[in-house]
């Protein structure tokens, strides 16, 4: 979902589509996913990291990671 034409109202639609069809997804609540995509952009990250990112925030958990670059661009959240 880093596609660089979409925007948050076209992956909220997209997400919209997949729950309209009965997708079971982990996730299932549109403001996170907003959220996710939202700091995926903000970041230049991808939406794969943007979750993990995003999961560490809302549970107030610390994320750990080996990916340097990764810990270079995400400063909201504590990277080991």
């Amino acid at each position: 979902m880093k596609h660089p034409a979409k925007n948050s109202r076209d992956v909220e639609n997209d997400f919209k589509a997949l729950f309209d069809i009965g997708m079971k997804m982990e996730i299932n609540k549109p403001e996170i996913l907003r959220d996710i995509h939202k700091n995926a952009r903000h970041f230049g990250i991808t939406f794969y990291d943007a979750v993990y990112v995003i999961l560490a925030l809302k549970e107030g958990c610390k994320l750990i990671t080996a990916d340097k670059k990764l810990k270079r661009k995400v400063n909201m959240v504590e990277l080991l």
